[in-house]
């Protein structure tokens, strides 16, 4: 998480699920549909 986030305290790629795993979230740029 720290070599992946801008700022590893407050993730938006890698979330923790808890009792599952961890969850990537892929992030949608304006246009990009």
């Amino acid at each position: 998480r720290a070599k992946l986030e801008d700022d590893p305290s407050n993730p938006e790629l890698i979330l923790t699920a808890r009792g599952t795993g961890y969850l990537f979230q892929r992030i949608i740029e304006p246009g990009e549909e």
